[in-house]
């Protein structure tokens, strides 16, 4: 092919050269095939043997992200789909470069590559140079012209203008707030609580108004008030806290600089998506990715990297490398899924995939006789220790942030933590020792058998009143109790202490007496055979609805030895 042929770009309009000995085929079946077929007599009517076609990128083609459409121009007024004719070959794009039509194709206004179709009486092909000689225009074309045309400079159509709308949108979304800023916490007197469901971390209010503050979740620090940042993280480093720092000094003070993005840590990946009108974030807009373990970004679109990056960075997220895709907002389209979300890293990592936890919950196996016989057999409930020894964070850290979960103080009253590190006595996770002045002996519980048993996790309605009944006999002697007892253990009435074995067994059964307000507690107790027509309270009276059956009374159980 001669060496004259090149790129045609006036700005606006980006054309292949026509090759006299260019015959590239394309295919077409279905409805494309009929409108091909109709596309042909209609250029044969004219007595012309060529016509202008497009080549448009289809980042939604579901079979190969990189498809490439042959259609009748856009100046026909339909859309792509309306105007499809067929798709270039796979194997010819490969041969060309994948990635280097839809580049190209970023230059045009239109965002389609014109070119020219020959039509003859049993063929219909492209006159394009071959995939070879095309590959090498295209790279000689993209190396003069480093940069595509700023979106909306002039107003891009078709398909790309609806990828412009959406960064538009989100560039709109994600402005620095022009509400008046609220009056920054006293740093000194911040309130720090852990949490532990899903995930860990810390939540801070200001202990004084009892606002709140931020959080702190695998390091990462998100605040309500950016003026903060500096101090905040001062602050909990000094309590021996880690704290992703911001990248890049301070990240300056000034909250009306920062961009409006929430991010959202997942188990394996993070999603930044900006606030919606309603002021929660707006999930369904996925500006970026980010998995921590690969320290690697993933952005929707060119002109969303600066505000994410610099969003990303000023809450310490380390990136390595940056991803953006060719076509703005076809992350999904040309990513794997499981790379954007960190479930392959994951796996190379750790040598399991990170995507499907396990909801099943653990108890050891000698824990078993304490329980009466309805209740051990559950489909979530594994006997048997949990096989993830792996402590949430490092062991200093576990240990300093320990300290800020008051779910031990709601469970067992005032207790004392250790330092040491051993087996949870449910599950066998590992956690922190500590003791309970009304208990003998060191104790230790992780976090999810403590949430178990503050929760009744394990049960389901029917074993509300078995439970129920067992864990009367053993610490409330029989008596019926009010569901608000059950959020604190009860030392022994007598001034003794328990057992560590008994303990135990208060934890383990609570963990089956669900704590939902659609348990109508009157009907548990008449179940458990705690109380008959109703419970006496210090005013009056409580008694079931009379249009509700009550739950059956169990017989009473006699628990093992």
């Amino acid at each position: 092919m001669s060496r004259g042929y090149e790129v045609e770009w006036d700005g606006t309009v980006v054309r292949l050269p026509r090759c006299a000995e260019g015959t590239v085929n394309f295919s077409s079946w279905g409805d494309a095939e009929m409108a091909l077929a109709d596309f042909v007599t209609e250029v044969r009517r004219r007595g012309a043997g060529t016509a202008t076609v497009a080549l448009i990128p289809r980042p939604d083609n579901t079979h190969n992200p990189y498809a490439i459409s042959v259609a009748r121009p856009a100046g026909s007024g339909r859309t792509p789909d309306e105007r499809h004719l067929g798709f270039l070959h796979d194997y010819f794009l490969r041969a060309v470069g994948p990635v280097k039509l839809p580049l190209l194709a970023r230059y045009a206004v239109s965002g389609e590559i014109e070119c020219t179709v020959v039509v003859l009486d049993d063929d219909v092909s492209l006159a394009i140079p071959g995939k070879v000689d095309l590959g090498r225009l295209i790279d000689e074309f993209l190396a003069a012209h480093p940069d595509a045309p700023p979106a909306g400079e002039p107003p891009r159509v078709g398909w790309l203008s609806e990828a412009d709308a959406a960064t538009a949108r989100c560039l709109d979304l994600m402005a620095p707030s022009r509400e008046p800023p609220v009056v920054p916490p006293t740093i000194d007197d911040l309130r720090l609580v852990g949490y532990e469901a899903h995930r860990r971390g810390l939540l801070i209010t200001d202990a004084g108004t009892g606002r709140f503050v931020g959080r702190l979740q695998d390091r990462i620090l998100t605040l309500t008030d950016e003026r903060v940042r500096p101090a905040v993280v001062e602050h909990l480093v000094g309590l021996g806290i880690d704290v992703a720092a911001p990248i890049g000094g301070p990240a300056g003070a000034d909250r009306g600089a920062v961009e409006r993005l929430a991010l959202i840590q997942e188990a394996t990946h993070i999603q930044l998506s900006p606030y919606g009108e309603n002021g929660r974030p707006d999930r369904s807009l996925k500006v970026a990715y980010y998995v921590p373990l690969i320290e690697t970004l993933w952005v929707a679109s060119r002109r969303l990297v600066d505000p994410v990056r610099r969003f990303a960075e000023r809450h310490g997220l380390v990136v390595t490398t940056l991803h953006v895709p060719l076509v703005d907002w076809a992350l999904e389209q040309e990513f794997d899924y499981h790379d954007l979300h960190g479930h392959n890293a994951h796996h190379r990592h750790f040598g399991r995939p990170g995507h499907r936890p396990d909801h099943r919950l653990y108890r050891l196996p000698h824990l078993k006789a304490l329980l009466p016989v309805e209740l051990r057999k559950r489909e979530n409930l594994v006997w048997g220790a949990c096989p993830d020894e792996e402590l949430p964070e490092r062991a200093d850290q576990f240990r300093v942030l320990e300290r800020y979960f008051t779910d031990r103080v709601a469970l067992f009253g005032a207790v004392e933590l250790a330092d040491a590190i051993v087996p949870c006595r449910l599950c066998g996770r590992r956690t922190l020792r500590f003791t309970a002045r009304w208990a003998e002996g060191p104790l230790a519980y992780c976090g999810p058998c403590r949430h178990a048993a503050a929760q009744g996790q394990l049960g389901r309605p029917d074993d509300a009143p078995v439970a129920l009944r067992a864990l009367a006999e053993v610490e409330f002697e029989g008596r019926p109790l009010v569901r608000s007892q059950l959020d604190q253990l009860t030392p022994p009435g007598d001034g003794s202490r328990r057992t560590a074995a008994e303990v135990d067994k208060l934890l383990l059964l609570r963990s089956f007496i669900s704590r939902s307000k659609a348990l109508a507690w009157t009907k548990v107790l008449i179940g458990a055979g705690l109380a008959d027509e109703g419970v006496r309270m210090s005013r009056g009276m409580v008694i079931p609805a009379v249009d509700q059956p009550a739950i059956p009374r169990t017989e009473r159980q006699r628990l093992p030895d």
